[in-house]
This record gives structure tokens, sequence and C-alpha cells, in this order.
């Protein structure tokens, strides 16, 4: 590596003397060691060569390291953290702590092995007796000796690609940054979250100085952007739309019920006038059947009528020549 390279960087940190692990950004160990948080984002770390960012032998044994090439380094106390110092250790009022704000809201209370930050200095609670607290501002590796085993897995090429990895390193909580850079000029148009977080003031100074040391850079924009978000009122049209074709779409569905209702409702009548029509129809032809059979039945009673009356006629001229049999008789008599 070369001093002012923009780098990703994978590391397990140990102490020496207690084989404990101090950090990584390997899941994998956090977890085997029982040192896993889940609010950490395991992942390599972007970080600048020889640009006092990590503890200087880290530092210079990095200008030796290449790509994808594991490496160990050894870091005795005075060269890490230094050696312990008995005068950082304090001795304070539990009401003098409990002032603090982090206990003013008296959802927590001080134990043993909580860190605080107590007259701008960073310590632990490292004993708690009656009425008092004693607080350890020395560094938690302090008097250890360190041991870094590490591997650059990547290096940034590009100046965009140095951009957005010295904001990474800067700024926690990252964001879609878009970056133009021309020459010794750069343009970054931040990410809304940038727009509320006081962290993002803070850190852009940092990012400032290094995009400045790294790439020389003369001018530097931070472009807040607020564009109009048209998506929203298509998407409003759409629901309209949508609203409207539902509502169309129902209409549609209630006219077809309607006229198939009426449609039912003639069917209904037609099947009425037709079967009315059918047994008029039908009374009709019993009626036209009747009458026929009434007109047949008036000629067989007229035949009857006559062969009656021709049969009286025979049967009463029987009689009157049997009259005049008796006329005869009683004349020759």
């Amino acid at each position: 590596m070369e001093s002012k390279d923009v780098i990703r960087l994978e590391y397990e940190l140990w102490a020496k003397e207690t084989s404990e692990l101090v950090d990584t950004t390997k899941e994998e160990v956090a977890q085997d060691e029982g040192r896993f948080d889940p609010d950490v984002k395991y992942e390599p770390m972007p970080t600048i060569v020889d640009a006092g960012k990590l503890l200087p032998l880290m530092d210079k044994d990095l200008l030796k390291a290449k790509v994808g090439k594991e490496r160990e380094v050894e870091i005795p106390a005075e060269e890490a953290y230094g050696k312990r110092d008995p005068k950082q250790v304090e001795l304070h009022s539990i009401h003098e702590i409990l002032r603090l704000p982090e206990f003013k809201k008296k959802d927590e209370v001080p134990q043993v092995g909580m860190d605080i930050t107590l007259k701008g200095k960073k310590g632990m609670i490292i004993s708690m007796t009656s009425g008092r607290v004693r607080v350890d501002f020395n560094h938690p590796m302090a008097g250890k000796t360190l041991v870094y085993k590490y591997k650059v897995v990547s290096k940034a090429d590009t100046p965009e690609d140095k951009v957005a990895w010295i904001i990474e390193a800067n700024y926690a909580k990252g964001g879609d940054f878009k970056t133009e850079v021309k020459k010794d000029e750069a343009e970054i148009i931040l990410p809304d979250v940038c727009k509320y977080d006081d962290g993002w003031f803070l850190s852009k100074y940092r990012v400032v100085s290094d995009l400045r040391d790294v790439l020389s850079l003369t001018s530097i924009r931070f472009v807040e952007e607020y564009v109009k978000k048209e998506e929203e009122k298509d998407g409003e049209g759409e629901k309209e739309e949508g609203k409207e074709k539902r509502s169309g779409k129902g209409e549609k569905e209630e006219k077809k019920k309607s006229e198939g209702g009426k449609k039912e409702k003639e069917t209904k009548e037609d099947t009425k006038g037709k079967e009315k029509e059918a047994k008029g129809k039908d009374t009709k032809g019993k009626g036209d059947v009747k009458n026929k059979e009434e007109e047949k039945a008036k000629p067989e009673k007229k035949d009857a009528k006559k062969k009656g009356a021709k049969k009286e006629e025979k049967e009463e001229k029987p009689s009157s020549s049997a009259k005049k049999s008796k006329s005869s008789k009683s004349f020759k008599d």
C-alpha cells in the first residue's frame, strides 16, 4: 500500500496477555468469542493508509501490506494506549454521578462496568460503596499488548470511490450520496437523512479535511436537493383513476344487474303471457272441439228424428191396411 490510499480493512484485534478479543470486523469471530453485538455492522472497514486513523505501528505496517494478503502485527502497550495510570482512577460521590444526563431520567442506575462521561472524560465504573463510586478514566486497553490480525480486502481506484469510502468512514449512518469529481472540484448531493441529522454537521468537517488530504481538492460542494415528488401525485391520480374505474365498473355491474332484472321480469311476463295464451288456445281448442262435436251431433239427431218419423209412418201404414181389411170384411158381411 501507499500513503493516502483509501482501503477496506478486515481485522481481528486481540489483547495478548489475556487472549481476549478486543474488536473485529468478522461476525463469526465475534459470535465465537461471545462479543457479538446486534447493533454493530460486521463488514470490512474503510480507512486511509498512513493518515493517523489507526495506531502508529499499525499504520506503518499497512505500507507493507498487499490486497488479499493476511498480516499480523504486535503492538506493545507503550505504542498502543500506554501504561495504566493510577492517577486516572478517581472517587466520586453517588449524588454527583446521579446528576449526569444518563441518570437524570431515572431509567438507569449506576452499575459496575458501566461507561460514563464525567467532566468531559470517558471512564468506567469499577466499584461502588455506600455513597461512593470509583471511576477508571484509563483507556480500557491501557497496559495491554495488542495483536492485529488483518487483511486489506480492496483498494479504491476512482475518485468517486474514494469520496464514497471517506464519507462512509466518517459518517456512521451512511446513505445514498451522489458524487461527481472533475479535476480538483467535487460536488456531492446529500441524501435526505443528512438534512435533519446533527451528526452530519459534525462529520462533514472531517469529510472535507480527508477529501482535501487524499484528493487535493480545492473546491467541495455539498448540495441539498429538494425534488418535487411527482410520483406521489401520479400515485394519487392512479388511485383516483382506479376508484373511477372501480366505480365505473360498479355502475356497469349495477346496470347489468338491473338490465338482467328487467330481462328476467320480461321473461317471466312473457312466460306468463304465453301460458295464458296457451291456456286460451287450449280452452278455445276445447270449445271448437265441443262445437264441432255438437255440430256433428245435430245431423245425427236429425237423422235419428227422420228415422223415427219413418218408423212411425211404417207403423201407421199397417194399421191403415188393417182398417181397410176390416172395412172390407164388414162390407162383405
